[in-house]
């Protein structure tokens, strides 16, 4: 399966250390914590990537950069879901 279809997130190849033996881009984790939460509270949105040379997540709320293990704060106005 394309790595930009794992879990709705959008990973993005590093094609130079593929050829060089880099590996398969991977997601390893992509979840909230907690999952649901009412509009304005904040929640944590986790994510770990391998072989990756950017990361995106829609929508947008800040520049994401490759990680094996991150989590960010969110606070969402209202429904939201992250892909």
């Amino acid at each position: 399966m394309p790595a930009d279809d794992l879990l709705g997130c959008a990973v993005y190849p590093d094609r130079e250390s593929r050829l060089d033996g880099g590996g398969e881009v991977q997601l390893l984790t992509f979840y909230a914590n907690p999952p649901v939460i009412r509009a304005g509270a904040k929640t944590l949105l986790c994510y770990g990537v391998a072989n990756a040379q950017t990361v995106r997540v829609e929508p947008a709320f800040e520049e994401l950069n490759p990680s094996i293990s991150r989590c960010v704060e969110v606070r969402p106005a209202r429904d939201t879901e992250y892909k």
